[in-house]
């Protein structure tokens, strides 16, 4: 917990200093700065602070009202119903994603964004979200240093930078209604002292997903990569399968956070990316994974585009009947 020693040593030091010259710090208050337009943020819920009764005051609580939500031991002691990334997989509702995603990290903070795959026009159709991430961890205001040249690489453009434990995002693209989980994306960033061991993890990861196709990264490298692929009938793809490559190679990334790329005639795909700790190769400082179906996302945008422009088509056409029906007052 190195980099929340150091934030909490440099705000104990900074109340000092303004205590010494007569001036206490103003209390937080949250960011101004809106996130991009297509994205709304959801907080974790505060509770209310409790009101202390005497015997007398306090009313029996009625014995049929309980709180209802989530049963959230349920959700996350379910088996998944396909090959997942920390109990999310392919084909879940949106829905379904976002409560197992609350349940897993209740203090997280989520987004919801309005747009995923690009070059879509849906005619005006009312869209619900098409992605979303959740970061659970600590963010700040980003610092701008003059004599170093600029900003932090890591200053997102709402003017706020993550000190992550995890990141999850899921794409759920889909028409109104019928936004389903494509893709998915899961980083957890290790403190100092809890990092595992790159053996470790990759004998977890054979564990869990089976050999890999395609491994990349020597014990002198800064990055190990693990890829398992398909073809679109669930079939693992060969080595000696040319199509390999291609869905290796097609631009998915493990981390959400770099460019995505994908293409037709791939199906199912996982990548793991480790970075190994800096000064310790045989540590793990970030594990990322990502799980797509390549040749469904593919298609999703053409599959979205003609839905759309169907139901475009009998919108104008029923407006028409019903102005054909219509009385002429003359």
């Amino acid at each position: 917990m190195i980099r929340r020693f150091l934030r909490l040593s440099v705000s104990i030091g900074l109340l000092g200093i303004l205590a010494a010259c007569g001036k206490a710090p103003e209390p937080a208050q949250p960011a101004a700065a809106a996130p991009p337009s297509a994205a709304k943020i959801i907080t974790p819920p505060v509770a209310a602070e409790s009101v202390a009764a005497t015997p007398e005051e306090a009313p029996p609580a009625p014995a049929s009202i309980e709180p209802r939500g989530p049963d959230c031991e349920a959700i996350l002691a379910a088996k998944p119903a396909a090959i997942d990334i920390a109990g999310l997989y392919l084909g879940m509702t949106l829905n379904e994603a976002l409560t197992h995603v609350r349940c897993r990290l209740p203090k997280s903070t989520i987004e919801l964004h309005e747009d995923f795959l690009s070059g879509v026009s849906v005619n005006g159709e009312a869209l619900g979200p098409q992605a979303f991430m959740a970061r659970e961890g600590v963010s700040s205001p980003c610092h701008y240093n003059f004599y170093l040249g600029g900003g932090d690489k890591d200053c997102e453009p709402n003017g706020r930078q993550w000190f992550l434990d995890e990141r999850v995002k899921v794409a759920t693209p889909g028409l109104h209604g019928k936004e389903t989980v494509t893709a998915i994306w899961r980083s957890q960033y290790y403190d100092d002292g809890e990092r595992p061991s790159v053996n470790t993890v990759r004998a977890a990861l054979r564990e869990k997903y089976g050999a890999p196709q395609f491994e990349s990264g020597s014990k002198n490298s800064d990055r190990l990569v693990m890829a398992w692929a398909m073809d679109t009938s669930g079939t693992a793809l060969s080595k000696a399968n040319p199509l390999l490559e291609a869905c290796v190679q097609s631009g998915l990334n493990a981390d959400a956070m770099r460019s995505q790329g994908w293409r037709a005639g791939c199906g199912l795909t996982i990548q793991a990316r480790i970075d190994r700790e800096p000064f310790n190769h045989d540590l793990v400082g970030v594990l990322h994974v990502a799980m797509i179906d390549q040749d469904k996302l593919f298609s999703l945008g053409r599959t979205m585009q003609e839905r759309a422009e169907t139901l475009a088509r009998e919108q104008r056409e029923a407006k028409l009947r019903k102005a054909d029906a219509s009385k002429v007052d003359l």
